[in-house]
């Protein structure tokens, strides 16, 4: 894995983590503040995960359909917003 992927793999890993912090900090507490807070670490974990799946797929070699890799430069090109 390269720097890229193993920064979004710890991403999902430390949302992960933190979710179970948050859900352990309500069963001991019953704080009914800290529960929809531990609910929303669940979309934090998806998104990442998205991110994760999206940086490893684009990681990748290219392939017959894909022949060149997508470069800073060409997406500037494409959609100068995007820069």
């Amino acid at each position: 894995m390269d720097g890229t992927v193993r920064l979004a793999f710890a991403h999902v890993a430390v949302g992960i983590a933190v979710f179970i912090l948050k859900y352990a900090a309500y069963a001991v507490t019953g704080s009914a503040a800290l529960y929809p807070d531990a609910m929303e670490s669940i979309v934090n974990i998806a998104s990442a995960a998205a991110a994760f799946l999206a940086v490893r797929i684009s990681a990748g070699p290219p392939d017959a359909n894909h022949p060149t890799d997508i470069t800073r430069p060409s997406i500037c090109r494409r959609s100068p917003s995007a820069c």
